[in-house]
């Protein structure tokens, strides 16, 4: 249960993200959003962005360019033996927008200004499985964000998502509802923690310890049962020592890990909050926020996190809750429910 790493600068890096709040925001991306007429869309699977086109599109390398009013935009697509890959930039007097995507090797995302000191320096990636990277301003003013997905990201920093993430992926895919989907998904979270729904990582655990039993029937039924469990299950999958594993655990949850991983449908906020329903930095961050009573439920399913109760004061002052946040997290991190 990894939460999310902030490496930063100066001091300077408040004061330049503060101003960067304010630029304009991004231009439109037309030719992006003609792609939607043959069928190419974007998604976010498994937390990460993803794209999905109609077989048998694509398949010989495509490229076009066009220039109008002091902005340029070029795409390329080209699908080969892997999958689709499409790269896009747009070029205009005050910045340069560039995405890649591709079907077997991630997502970048990046800004960088031209002319003009009111644009932010960003570069979003998601490039290697479970890794989402968020780098803002350049120099002593950069601030590198790490989470293991998009939602993990959005959950763990939600004004920097909304300042910096949220305009350039709307223009991305302008029907998005990313704001929305996470409102849902921390909903769903609490709703759970009132509930006093448990994370089923126990119930996981034990079906993959019937894998390695020295009955077929068990490692079918097993099999099948966690394929049945769907993404909710992918985390915590990934995230095992295969090394730990026999050699018939390892074959088998590397194919349940295929099939999982290649749904085409968009991730709902009730399979991310699943997933997140055990995280210990979910919580820690959950417990922060403004609304007393989110931060009640948050403090109370912390203590079932951790088979005991956890010292903080929701109604007490914000330097108070913060000492006690930390004083959680050191505890976490010694109890191996939460990496450094």
């Amino acid at each position: 249960m990894r939460g999310v790493r902030v490496v930063v600068g100066a001091v300077l890096v408040q004061m330049a993200l503060g101003s960067w709040a304010c630029a304009e925001g991004p231009p439109a991306m037309p030719m992006l959003a003609n792609l939607a007429r043959t069928g190419l869309r974007f998604c976010v699977i498994d937390g990460q962005v993803s794209m999905v086109s109609p077989s048998g599109r694509f398949y010989n390398r495509r490229s076009s360019s066009t220039s109008f009013g002091g902005r340029r935009e070029e795409l390329v697509t080209q699908r080969d033996q892997e999958g689709l890959r499409l790269s896009y930039t747009l070029t205009t007097t005050k910045r340069r927008l560039s995405l890649v995507i591709a079907s077997y090797s991630g997502f970048t995302l990046s800004q960088e200004p031209r002319k003009a000191k009111d644009v932010v320096p960003l570069r979003f990636a998601q490039n290697t499985p479970e890794q989402t990277v968020l780098d803002i301003g350049d120099g002593e003013a950069k601030a590198s964000y790490q989470a293991e997905s998009l939602w993990h990201l959005w959950i763990l920093q939600p004004e920097v998502c909304r300042t910096h993430l949220l305009p350039l992926l709307s223009q991305v895919q302008p029907d998005w509802q990313l704001e929305q989907i996470v409102a849902d998904v921390q909903d769903s979270l609490i709703g759970a923690a009132k509930e006093g729904r448990l994370p089923k990582r126990r119930v996981w655990r034990q079906l993959v310890d019937q894998l390695a039993s020295d009955s077929f029937g068990e490692r079918e039924a097993a099999d099948r049962k966690l394929r049945s469990l769907g993404r909710p299950v992918l985390g915590y999958l990934r995230h095992l020592d295969f090394s730990r594993l026999d050699a018939e655990q390892q074959y088998r949850l590397r194919r349940i890990l295929r099939a999982l991983s290649h749904q085409t449908t968009d991730d709902l906020p009730e399979q991310i909050a699943e997933g997140m329903l055990g995280d210990v930095a979910i919580w820690l961050a959950l417990v922060t926020r403004d609304d007393l009573a989110v931060r009640q439920v948050s403090a109370r399913h912390l203590s079932v996190l951790f088979d005991d109760s956890v010292v903080f004061d929701a109604a007490a002052d914000a330097a108070t809750r913060q000492r006690q946040v930390e004083a959680i997290r050191t505890a976490a991190v010694r109890r191996h429910l939460l990496s450094q």
